[in-house]
C-alpha cells in the first residue's frame, strides 16, 4: 500500500478521533464511545497496511521475538490508559473528574508515550523509509491530536482538568505540570 493511503486513513482516524472528543465536549459521552472505537480501529487499519506493505523485516526472527517482547507491555499499556483507567472517570452528580492515578499519574497522555513506544518499534523491525515516515506522520497526527485535547477539549469536559495540568506533565513524567 503506498504511503498517501495512509497518510489518509491515518488522517481519517485521528480525526475521527477528535469528532468523539467533540461530541465529550457535546456532553453525548455514549454517543462518542463507538465514534472513538471507530477511530481506533481506522488507525489500526493504517499500522496494518503500512506494516503489510513493508514487506520481509529487516531483522532475523530473533529480532521479532525481542520487538515482539518489547511490544507486550507497551500494548497493556496502551489498551489500560485507553480502556481500562478512563471508564472510572465519571460521576454520579454529572460532572467528569479527570483520572489521575495509574498510568494518568505519569503523565496526561499515556497513550501517546504507548502508541509511539510501539511505533519506534515498527521502525527497528522494518527500517523502511516508507514505515519511517507513516510512523512519524502517525506520530505527529497524535502529538497535535493530544495538544488539542489538553488546551481546548479536556478542560471543558473535567472540572478538576486545570488542577491536574498543575500537578502531572504532559507528556514527559520527568516534567511536573505545565
Amino acid at each position: 500500500m503506498k504511503i498517501d493511503t495512509i497518510i489518509l486513513l491515518s488522517g481519517i482516524g485521528f480525526s475521527i478521533l477528535l469528532v468523539g472528543d467533540l461530541l465529550q465536549l457535546l456532553k453525548r459521552p455514549r454517543g462518542a464511545f463507538p465514534i472513538v472505537i471507530i477511530g481506533y480501529i481506522v488507525i489500526l487499519l493504517s499500522l496494518f497496511f503500512l506494516v503489510v506493505g513493508a514487506g520481509t523485516p529487516a531483522v532475523s526472527p530473533f529480532g521479532i521475538g525481542v520487538a515482539a517482547l518489547a511490544s507486550t507491555p507497551a500494548v497493556f499499556l496502551l489498551w489500560r490508559s485507553l480502556f481500562a483507567e478512563v471508564k472510572s472517570s465519571g460521576s454520579s452528580s454529572g460532572t467528569r473528574r479527570v483520572t489521575s492515578t495509574g498510568t494518568y499519574s505519569i503523565c496526561r497522555h499515556p497513550g501517546f508515550l504507548w502508541l509511539t513506544w510501539l511505533l519506534v518499534i515498527l521502525v527497528l523491525v522494518y527500517r523502511t523509509p516508507t514505515v519511517a515516515m507513516g510512523v512519524a506522520w502517525i506520530t505527529a497526527l497524535n502529538l497535535a491530536l493530544v495538544k488539542i485535547e489538553d488546551a481546548f477539549i479536556f478542560p471543558r469536559i473535567f472540572s478538576d482538568y486545570e488542577d491536574y495540568k498543575r500537578r502531572v506533565a504532559f507528556l514527559l513524567p520527568c516534567r511536573k505540570g505545565s
